[in-house]
């Protein structure tokens, strides 16, 4: 059965009920009428009468600015609706400045007698503000710097959530096998810290830099670290889960200079051709699916030493060289997955 239509006499009862009776109410708790206003207040109530015909035309002009398909009794039904509201709107605030006028009046007056007075207290308001809008801001600045730095108290995790991160980061550990050589400073650990707009839960860290040039082999050797970690939640769980993000975009950046080097499939020029997209996405998703492959292989076959490595890193949070050489050195590496050497 349908949305029952609720019928127009109701729609309308309701919209006086809920806006008119407020100029009702105002009239019986005895708020006088904008005619009886005088001194400075009437001049205050005769300015808001000029601004009401200004104000009906900025809501015609807007509405129209607004429609997007343009339905002549919705838009007038709209701009009614909006006009009478201001006119609710305008009457409740001309009677609530007649019913304080005597405080307007004065006010006013004491400020045309001493204008030094008033310029003073207009300045001491303005600094009141400008302070606590100060304090406000700085207490902003200091929210967003502990949301987004290193957090004070650490956010509670399963132990499912734990062991998923170590075997993660040992995935990318074991990648490091595949080099004929180690770097000098390799360390992972288990530690929540945010990045930007996102919250790194673990690490694996050397100094091998990403950067400046570097030979084939070392290209194609970050790409697969890149997708190391994801290849061990898959041969552990036998599924894959988020938080990626930062590994494939290591992977594409690493990947789009792989090929455009020259050292895959020749990307064609981005000339804007449905053709050269084409051709250029195909030769990423091939590098890709050929890597997957490679380091899914890699991961399958050591997947029992990974989950003792990641039981350790789990158990002790962190992991130094000398523990992370000595998982290294127990790798089995099969025919099929290729090694690199790295000479500089």
């Amino acid at each position: 059965m349908g949305k029952q239509q609720v019928p127009l006499w109701v729609r309308g009862t309701a919209f006086v009920r809920e806006y008119l009776s407020f100029i009702t109410l105002a009239v019986l708790f005895g708020w006088p009428s904008p005619d009886t206003a005088t001194g400075a207040t009437k001049t205050i109530i005769n300015l808001l009468d000029l601004a009401v015909p200004l104000a009906v035309i900025w809501l015609v002009v807007t509405a129209f600015m607004r429609t997007a398909s343009f339905h002549y009794l919705r838009y007038l039904g709209g701009v009614l609706y909006d006009i009478v509201l201001l006119i609710v709107t305008f009457q409740l605030a001309c009677r609530f400045l007649v019913q304080i006028q005597g405080v307007i009046n004065d006010i006013i007056d004491g400020a045309i007698e001493s204008p030094e007075l008033a310029i003073s207290t207009v300045v001491s308001v303005y600094l009141v503000i400008f302070l606590c809008r100060l304090c406000i801001g700085k207490s902003k600045v200091q929210s967003m710097s502990v949301a987004y730095g290193r957090p004070t108290a650490p956010i509670h995790r399963t132990e499912a959530s734990l062991m998923l991160t170590a075997v993660h980061e040992c995935g990318h550990a074991l990648v490091y096998a595949l080099q004929n050589t180690h770097p000098e400073i390799m360390r992972m650990g288990l530690a929540q810290e945010s990045r930007g707009n996102e919250l790194r839960l673990g690490y694996m860290e050397s100094n091998v830099a990403l950067d400046g040039r570097a030979t084939r082999d070392q290209l194609y050797w970050r790409m697969l670290l890149a997708l190391g970690g994801s290849a061990a939640e898959l041969a552990v769980y036998g599924k894959q889960y988020e938080g990626a993000l930062e590994d494939m975009r290591t992977w594409q950046e690493q990947a789009g200079r792989y090929l455009q080097n020259g050292f895959g499939q020749v990307l064609m020029c981005d000339d804007g051709h449905d053709v050269s997209l084409r051709h250029n996405i195909a030769a990423f998703n091939a590098l890709h699916a050929e890597q997957v492959a490679i380091v899914n292989r890699f991961m399958r076959d050591n997947v029992t030493l990974l989950t003792e490595m990641a039981t350790e890193l789990r158990h002790l949070g962190a992991l130094d060289k000398q523990a992370i050489t000595s998982f290294l050195g127990r790798v089995s590496i099969s025919v099929d997955v290729p090694t690199f050497v790295i000479t500089g």
